[in-house]
């Protein structure tokens, strides 16, 4: 529905009905980093796909996530297909992680190269991670 502060009664579905749905839903605060996997280094399957960088809560039970970098494939329509697959994860170290503190390692910059590699950077440690594909 509409808000009427927007225009709407409260009854009737306003213009949102007028808009396409999104393909993946992601939790708020939930994906950032997004950037394109792509370059003579990708193989053909990950071409084009969106990377995210998923948070890394401790203390938001029960979704605390330690930490990854995904991607959504493509169905054979050539869409997103809506699930999410792990690209990159087990920066955290021992989980469940008991504290910020206690992390190993926190993904959170992403960054692609002109030769496909994928770069990911680390806020608790300072660390760059560089993932390449060798085939």
């Amino acid at each position: 529905m509409l808000n009427p502060e927007y225009g709407g009664d409260g009854k009737t579905v306003g213009r949102c009905s007028t808009f396409t749905l999104r393909s993946t839903v992601f939790r708020a605060l939930g994906a950032g980093g997004p950037d394109v996997l792509s370059g003579q280094g990708v193989p053909g399957p990950l071409q084009g796909r969106r990377l995210h960088r998923l948070p890394r809560f401790w203390n938001r039970a029960p979704f605390e996530r330690n930490g990854a970098i995904v991607y959504v494939p493509f169905g054979k329509d050539g869409k997103p297909d809506g699930k999410y697959e792990v690209f990159a994860s087990g920066f955290a170290g021992d989980v469940p992680v008991a504290g910020a503190e206690r992390y190993v390692a926190r993904p959170d910059g992403l960054a692609t190269a002109a030769d496909g590699s994928v770069y990911i950077t680390d806020s608790q440690k300072g660390k760059i991670w560089r993932v390449f594909y060798k085939g």
